[in-house]
């Protein structure tokens, strides 16, 4: 009996490994749907116990009392995993991990959208929805991919403009599980070493302007520079180059794939540069988004900037045609020139 009882306990604990090992790589795989997994995982896990008290009372088989032990001590720990593991799990979790509490940031909301997706960046979260700053608000939305099991946990980080000029952010988490409070904690760290005010994270590849700290402007980018462009805060592309210009890949397809929205104005030539193009420009750049904007060169999308800067912002002559300069403009200035001295 007492050899039965040894074997018995050393095959019911390595059965109960096995049950567990297989549970979660299952499921992932598709090999078991989550009820097959969910047996496998608790019918382990109570294998796994019960053979603690079994090899307990193998080891005590030659005094009377190791077998009531054995009996008795089987019988707690089942009932206990029975009944009270399934019932509080849940509650456990929300008690050990509460949604985390809004915090005020002094930074604005573009540079806090910015650090949130750093912060999910860096935790290879997957981005489900990331809405930049529109009407002083943003979100973003994304989800965590457990190790055992593969389960989706999903996050939401509300952002919201305060009137002071800073951010109020909150973060859900419908899982309860301490990501929310791990991506609060890791936003601030980012936001703690920059300061209110300060540009994107990392820097506009080279051979790019920046005329100002929303906008960005140049020639045509590569594959590599849209990468770049996408991680220097970029969430538009605005492409003036028309369509027989060919750029050596389908940007669209490259900038959609990284997240980035796409619009194409068409800019041919001088002939374009017109003021209803200049309205147009303003229309689309009438966010708080940072925006690429390019043609071939940086030429049209400077002369279509000091345009825009002197019919619909009320800049000098003077003042919108450094503004182009300082976009790209070049060999377009002297139709810059006669359309602004054109009668409006």
């Amino acid at each position: 009996m007492k050899k039965f009882l040894g074997v018995f306990a050393l095959s019911s604990g390595f059965l109960a490994l096995l049950l567990i090992i297989a549970s979660g790589p299952g499921y992932r795989l598709g090999w078991l749907d989550w009820p097959a997994a969910l047996l496998l995982l608790k019918t382990g896990a109570t294998l796994g116990l019960l053979s603690v008290p079994l090899i307990i009372g193998y080891a005590l088989w030659s005094k009377p009392e190791g077998r009531r032990v054995s009996v008795l001590a089987t019988s707690a720990v089942v009932g206990l995993f029975s009944f009270y593991v399934p019932f509080s799990q849940w509650q456990n979790q929300r008690t050990a991990y509460p949604a985390p509490e809004p915090v005020v940031f002094e930074q604005t909301a573009r540079e806090v959208f910015e650090a949130v997706q750093a912060v999910v960046d860096e935790q290879a979260w997957a981005v489900r929805e990331a809405q930049p700053p529109e009407n002083g608000s943003a979100r973003v939305e994304a989800t965590a991919t457990t190790f055992w099991f593969g389960f989706q946990e999903g996050m939401t980080v509300l952002i919201q403009a305060t009137p002071e000029g800073g951010s109020r952010v909150e973060t859900t988490d419908s899982t309860h599980s301490q990501r929310a409070q791990l991506l609060m904690t890791r936003l601030q760290d980012h936001l703690s070493t920059r300061p209110p005010g300060s540009t994107a994270s990392a820097a506009v590849p080279d051979g790019f302007k920046t005329p100002n700290e929303q906008l960005i402007t140049g020639g045509q980018p590569s594959r590599e520079q849209l990468q770049q462009m996408k991680a220097a805060g970029v969430t538009t592309v605005i492409n003036l180059r028309g369509p027989g210009e060919s750029a050596g890949f389908d940007e669209q397809a490259e900038a959609e794939a990284l997240g980035l929205r796409y619009i194409a104005l068409p800019i041919n030539g001088a002939d374009d540069i017109t003021p209803d193009n200049a309205r147009k420009l303003d229309e689309l750049l009438n966010g708080t988004e940072r925006v690429l904007l390019h043609c071939a060169s940086g030429n049209r999308a400077g002369a279509l900037l000091a345009l825009r800067a002197y019919r619909l912002q009320d800049l000098s002559e003077e003042e919108a045609l450094q503004l182009g300069q300082e976009a790209g403009l070049t060999s377009l200035e002297e139709r810059v020139k006669a359309v602004m001295a054109a009668p409006r």
